[in-house]
């Protein structure tokens, strides 16, 4: 076996470990699956392993294919750091940044993101992605974004919590709802009397609902369900039922008037948290760090205050 790697064989490689199917990584690069396959067969003689099992009609890769797949993943943001080194020398003036975060969280990015980094560094290509925490810890475990923001994401190996913010979940309805005129903090019983709308699998709002019901036994069978933050708000909004979410989501809302936002009586809604994180043992290129840095002290202030529901 020669040294080198082709790049090209890297490039398929690649993409079929991500999609799991020859076809879907020959639709994705745009070639022939008979390009892909004798790719990933000159690659396999190359090494002289096997990279992949068939299983039905998809493939497996192997132990030595993950392997090859985190050197990749490696060698991959060694080239940026190099890049991002020689950067270092026009001072953040130029490259790319891709931030991906929860709906929730969009107006405080765009607040950090254009009112002070576009404004400041106009030279920087700046991509903002909308993910559920799942999949947000997934595209910065694997170098497909820079900065991600989440509710309570869960641990993950490859990804390291830089900083946090509380944000507790409250419940928002119309001013002319049940729950909006009720006294005290809400508790998950009376939710239960009316109709709900959640947020669809994947997400960490749906996930803090989830382990709220469980806390307290009650179930909360959703009427209205959605992947998107501002349909809740709306149909809440419209008087059709109540949803979770904290005061920073619905900010606009709460300050027009549109939504009551009432405090939940749950430990698990008091004690969510805003997660700002990045990639572990990642060097983060100039521009991606000077936007980390913007993002610490106007979404993350250590000592901020929130302003909780009545």
């Amino acid at each position: 076996m020669s040294a080198s790697l082709n790049d090209r064989w890297l490039r398929y490689f690649n993409e079929v470990y991500r999609s799991g199917t020859m076809r879907g990584a020959a639709d994705t690069l745009g070639v022939e699956a008979s390009v892909i396959s004798r790719q990933i067969q000159q690659l396999e003689d190359h090494l002289g392993v096997k990279l992949f099992d068939r299983k039905g009609r998809g493939i497996a890769p192997t132990d030595v294919a993950a392997m090859l797949h985190d050197f990749c993943r490696e060698r991959r943001a060694s080239e940026e750091n190099l890049l991002a080194a020689i950067a270092d020398a026009n001072a953040v003036q130029t490259g790319f940044v891709r931030v991906v975060v929860g709906e929730g969280f969009l107006d405080t990015v765009q607040r950090a993101v254009l009112d002070h980094f576009c404004r400041d560094y106009p030279g920087v290509d700046v991509h903002v992605d909308l993910a559920g925490a799942v999949e947000a810890l997934r595209m910065i475990g694997e170098d497909e974004a820079h900065i991600g923001i989440g509710l309570n994401p869960p641990a993950h190996p490859s990804v390291t919590f830089v900083a946090t913010c509380p944000q507790p979940l409250c419940v928002l309805a119309a001013p002319d709802h049940p729950l909006a005129r009720a006294r005290g903090e809400i508790r998950l019983s009376q939710v239960a009397r009316h109709r709900i709308a959640l947020m669809t699998e994947g997400f960490g709002l749906r996930k803090l609902v989830e382990l709220a019901m469980f806390s307290e036994g009650v179930a909360l069978p959703p009427a209205f369900t959605s992947n998107s933050i501002a349909m809740l708000k709306r149909y809440a909004a419209a008087g059709l039922g109540v949803t979770f979410m904290s005061t920073v989501a619905a900010a606009d809302e709460i300050a027009s008037g549109a939504l009551v936002a009432k405090k939940a009586h749950n430990p698990i809604f008091k004690g969510a948290t805003a997660t700002l994180f990045t990639r572990r043992h990642r060097v983060l290129p100039p521009s991606a760090r000077r936007l980390l840095d913007v993002l610490l002290s106007t979404a993350f202030p250590a000592n901020g205050s929130r302003r909780g529901p009545p």
